[in-house]
């Protein structure tokens, strides 16, 4: 089975079981988050099996400068706007990035470089 085709099963399945557990019970859940992540966290370091250890790499990579520049980024525009673009609640940082998505942006910066592979660049 093609890794596409894996990766938009693992966000189907992800996110149909974040939309019926949120219809319920619209708060901040463990099983929710682990959910949504266990898929596509095992999907982006199966790729490692592949293309090396360099996959893990871009992983943490990723993940570190994705919060980073999360953070920067939105207290930069509450200090010069005056209006934050988001906050959040759980283990956050100030109110500009949380902990938990340091896995995600992880996440993100694999996909992003899967796709680029993908289209050729």
């Amino acid at each position: 089975m093609d890794y596409e085709l894996l990766l938009l099963l693992a966000f189907a399945a992800a996110w149909c079981g974040v939309y019926a557990w949120g219809k319920r019970n619209p708060r901040f859940s463990w099983n929710r988050y682990i959910l949504i992540l266990i898929p596509l966290v095992l999907w982006s370091l199966s790729l490692m099996f592949f293309y090396g250890i360099v996959i893990v790499y871009l992983f943490l990579a990723s993940a570190v400068v994705g919060f980073v520049l999360e953070y920067a980024l939105g207290r930069t525009y509450h200090r010069v706007i005056g209006e934050r673009l988001w906050t959040y609640g759980t283990y956050s940082i100030d109110g500009y990035t949380s902990w938990l998505t340091l896995p995600m942006w992880g996440v993100a910066g694999v996909i992003f470089w899967y796709v680029g592979n993908i289209l050729g660049t």
